[in-house]
């Protein structure tokens, strides 16, 4: 397609969590540290219910909430191993 650029990188990649890490619920995605603490961004999230929306800044996630994030492997692994 013109004017679309693809890029695939090996190193990075994108999942599902279920359940998020208790650290991350009840508070802004941007006053948990969940970037600076994890090296992940949450892309996204999916409340029972509710449309899927893209996650930003001001974003709070519950406990019930399936959360898209974006990383490296190991980082993913990593944080969704994290205290539920």
């Amino acid at each position: 397609m013109k004017g679309i650029i693809q890029i695939v990188c090996d190193a990075v990649a994108t999942e599902e969590v279920h359940d998020p890490p208790k650290f991350i619920r009840g508070v802004r995605l941007n006053e948990s540290g969940v970037r600076s603490k994890y090296n992940v961004t949450v892309v996204g999230v999916k409340s029972p219910g509710k449309p899927f929306r893209y996650a930003e800044a001001n974003t709070v996630v519950t406990n019930h909430d399936l959360i898209i994030v974006s990383g490296t492997n190991v980082d993913i692994e990593r944080f969704a191993g994290l205290d539920r």
